[in-house]
């Protein structure tokens, strides 16, 4: 997400610079000679997780061809959201599948297709809050990540109290690694869209992009938006911030999905505690995941069935019962790997 994200940083050029966030450097963020480092996940505990993760379905690979029941093909691609040269990095049968689709379905499409919509995105409905104050719900850790993060968008921590949870959202949504090169080198993301638009393909979003901010700015979705929140903060802490990220983009480029998933929900829980990080995962999951993969496939199984379409959506939307991929079967359509170079084969045995 990147309305609100985008226009603060527009307000920040005019705003006194600040010195914060700094732990978060382009040396930090470098992903190029990624790996898993044993400080923040310790070879028993990977191997415990890949055990687990071997019983996911769909729980390892991130490009998969969709087979229709009349032999049409489509193919699905997991992606990673940053704009670090080693994402960017696309492999060759991702991009010729791109080349050849009839239709390309990302997660929501931010090309502004009028001057009436780009105009409407600058007068941003859900970020500031009638009544300022504190948001209860939120942990202190939290917090302090959100005002190092306004600091560093030119802005005093004092005005977390401003914004909605919706805004705040937005805010951990948005990678701070992204600065370094925001406007120069695009998210992987959007590098597979501009593949598409640079070969005609049509270009059709699985969500509406205000769907997200929407459902957020509902009172009653405020647990969600709360568990969204801290879950995503938690990431950016500075401790172990560089092995912790270099060891998130490996797992994700060996295909391990579901070893990254259930590494984060282990992380939550020994961060919050087991019970209360379950459920900060489960909250967020219900949404960001279950939710949304019931809506991008209700939006593609059409396309599907025709054939010639590529879906491109969040490498952690793929794996699990209640995955894309499970989805995609469960209506009828065969579901086959497609390796690329760089991930496993299979996941290690015992």
């Amino acid at each position: 997400m990147r309305i609100l994200c985008t226009a603060l940083l527009g307000l920040a050029l005019s705003a006194a610079p600040a010195l914060a966030q700094h732990w978060i450097t382009p040396e930090t963020c470098d992903l190029s000679g990624a790996r898993i480092h044993d400080e923040v996940l310790p070879q028993a505990e990977l191997k415990a997780l890949q055990a687990e993760a071997a019983r996911v379905p769909f729980g390892l690979g991130r490009f998969w061809k969709v087979t229709a029941p009349s032999g049409a093909v489509s193919y699905v691609w997991g992606t990673f959201h940053s704009n670090d040269p080693a994402a960017l990095a696309l492999p060759e049968p991702v991009l010729d599948a791109v080349a050849g689709a009839r239709l390309f379905m990302p997660e929501i499409d931010a090309v502004a297709p009028s001057r009436r919509s780009l105009e409407q995105r600058q007068h941003y409905d859900y970020g500031y809050k009638l009544t300022p104050g504190p948001h209860k719900g939120l942990a202190p850790e939290t917090i302090e990540y959100l005002g190092a993060r306004l600091q560093t968008l030119g802005f005093d921590r004092e005005y977390i109290g401003e914004l909605t949870l919706t805004a705040l959202a937005e805010i951990v949504l948005s990678d701070p690694c992204l600065d370094f090169a925001r406007g120069v080198y695009p998210i992987q993301d959007d590098l597979v869209q501009l593949e598409a638009a640079k070969s005609g393909v049509i270009i059709k979003p699985l969500e509406n992009e205000q769907d997200l901010l929407e459902f957020l700015s509902r009172t009653a979705n405020a647990p969600v938006a709360e568990a969204l929140i801290n879950t995503n903060a938690s990431a950016f802490r500075p401790e172990g911030f560089y092995k912790a990220r270099q060891t998130g983009f490996t797992l994700t480029r060996q295909g391990q999905t579901a070893t990254a998933l259930l590494w984060e929900r282990a992380d939550l829980q020994a961060l919050f505690g087991m019970e209360r990080g379950a459920q900060m995962q489960d909250q967020m999951d219900s949404y960001m995941l279950v939710h949304r993969n019931a809506v991008f496939f209700d939006a593609a199984r059409a396309e599907l069935e025709q054939g010639g379409a590529f879906l491109s959506v969040g490498a952690f939307h793929l794996p699990g019962e209640e995955g894309l991929l499970a989805l995609i079967e469960q209506a009828g359509f065969k579901v086959s790997r497609i390796p690329v170079p760089g991930e496993l084969t299979s996941y290690p045995q015992e």
